[in-house]
């Protein structure tokens, strides 16, 4: 039994994309991750202030452009030794756009056959076809040295008008015998073998990454960000191919956004359902976040976060918590606190659990 299935696991993310990790400090963190009562988490070495790039890598990999300090190798036996397990968090679909300048043949290309140029209004984002899945499993590799617990891909994902790139175009064409057709025409007859081909070309990016990750750290856990309840064909992300080449199933069922009176209390519960479907038999987890989207820098009310927590675990998957650093002397962590200190107490409950309803909720 691999270690991620031994007990519920309660995920914290202290969310330090735009965090200067070479001023911060590894004890501090562990201990704020640990007071929270987290087994686990998600931890950043990497930052992403306007996207990924090769300069802002804070740990020791060859295709850095310069490691100005070894952030991971500081932090890791400090997380170890409070008993959280490590699991590294990795973008892959969110760079700057001066390091795809850098590397054009990377990019993803829309349909006007220009590069995608506004993830997040400020990036752009690679291609799982091109040479970039080289760089990324150069990163793998050098993860792999150290005593990670685990890796996350953020993504990898296509774009609702991606991607046209010359590696996409050419094995498309390899496979199916024509060009690529248009991502915008769904009524072409043809717009399900490029769907088929994208959530193909995402499983086989995943079941490579996986492979070199065993190779050096065969304990490791490797899971991605999922789909939740909502059309898979703008991403390529279809979870019953992503299964098979991870060890866990998650996606974005706790992040509420905008109006709270239109959103379903049920949306983190949903997601687990669906999810648990899916999973053939794997772990699941939902992705709660205590900011209220789009506002992040607002932590949603006490009440809210009560309901990600219950939901997600009532509908036996595990649960994951993302706050920013300045959320962390707010009186909704009280909530964290007690809630993760409730899973402990209770953990054999939650482990292998059925569903034993007879009557399905239908929130249409």
């Amino acid at each position: 039994m691999s270690w991620w299935e031994k007990e519920p696991l309660r995920i914290f993310e202290i969310a330090e994309a735009f965090v200067d990790l070479g001023t911060k400090d590894a004890i501090r963190t562990a201990e704020d991750i640990d007071k929270v009562g987290a087994n686990a988490q998600h931890m950043h070495c990497m930052m992403q202030a306007g996207g990924l790039d090769d300069r802002k890598l804070f740990f020791d990999t060859s295709i850095a452009k310069a490691v100005k300090r070894d952030y991971l190798k500081e932090y890791l036996p400090e997380a170890h030794q409070r008993g959280i397990k490590v699991i590294v968090y990795f973008n892959v679909h969110w760079y700057t756009k001066e390091f795809g300048k850098e590397h054009p043949d990377w990019l993803q290309i829309k349909e006007d056959s220009h590069p995608i140029d506004d993830v997040y209004t400020t990036g752009t984002s690679f291609c799982v076809n091109s040479r970039w899945r080289e760089w990324v499993f150069q990163i793998i590799r050098d993860l792999g040295k150290y005593d990670i617990d685990g890796i996350f891909f953020d993504g990898p994902i296509f774009f609702a008008d991606t991607c046209y790139c010359q590696c996409c175009q050419d094995l498309f064409q390899n496979k199916y015998n024509y060009p690529l057709p248009l991502k915008s025409k769904r009524a072409n007859s043809c717009w399900k073998d490029l769907i088929e081909f994208q959530s193909d070309s995402i499983a086989r990016f995943l079941k490579d990454s996986r492979q070199i990750l065993r190779e050096v750290c065969p304990s490791a856990l490797l899971y991605m960000n999922g789909n939740s309840y909502w059309p898979s064909w703008p991403t390529g992300r279809d979870n019953r191919k992503i299964i098979p080449h991870t060890d866990m199933l998650g996606a974005e069922g706790g992040f509420l956004h905008g109006d709270l009176s239109l959103t379903p209390i049920y949306k983190p519960g949903i997601t687990a359902k669906l999810l648990e479907i899916q999973s053939q038999g794997k772990p699941t987890v939902i992705f709660d976040c205590a900011g209220h989207k789009p506002w992040s820098f607002y932590l949603l009310p006490e009440a809210e976060i009560s309901l990600l927590y219950t939901q997600t675990i009532a509908n036996g998957a595990n649960v994951w918590l993302s706050v920013l650093p300045d959320d962390l002397g707010q009186v909704q962590m009280e909530v964290v606190k007690r809630y993760n200190s409730f899973i402990k107490r209770n953990a054999d409950v939650y482990l292998g659990t059925k569903s034993i309803a007879r009557i399905g909720l239908l929130w249409p």
